[in-house]
């Protein structure tokens, strides 16, 4: 008896599909409120790939950047827009792995990358980075005039 096709998870996904088109070099991007998570990603990604990470601290202090620097571990620091898009230009990556930027560095990640970009996660602390979860939450759907 046929079970159908096997399912995999958006990060089996991405290193099926990256093999399959011989990218090698990738970089994991991520918001310094998700620092752990992608250093997680990194290292799974790195096992197979090389791979290289940025933090960005946009939203530190408001969009100004803040001092100090990334969690150990993280990656490049990116206090400023600036930093971020010419960050993305100077780097080698042939995919950019979004692992958790705000919905502003997503767009500017997507409009600056010289090279493709995915998104294996989002930064959303209100709905726990579930932003598709709110459509289940009955004071959610409230909120934005939803039956």
């Amino acid at each position: 008896m046929s079970v159908g096709p096997e399912i995999h998870s958006r990060l089996e996904e991405l290193i099926d599909f990256c093999r399959e088109v011989g990218y090698r070099r990738m970089e994991v991007i991520c918001c310094h409120q998700q620092a752990a998570e992608g250093r997680e990603m990194a290292r799974i990604l790195s096992r197979r790939f090389i791979v290289g990470a940025a933090c960005c601290r946009i939203c530190a202090a408001g969009g100004a950047g803040r001092s100090g620097s990334a969690p150990p571990g993280a990656g490049e620091d990116l206090p400023t827009r600036r930093d971020f898009i010419e960050h993305l230009r100077q780097s080698v990556a042939e995919l950019f792995v979004d692992a958790g930027l705000c919905a502003t560095m997503e767009v500017l990640l997507n409009r600056y990358s010289p090279v493709p970009a995915t998104t294996l996660a989002v930064r959303d602390p209100r709905t726990a980075h579930d932003p598709l979860g709110m459509l289940k939450s009955p004071s959610w759907r409230q909120k934005f005039g939803l039956p």
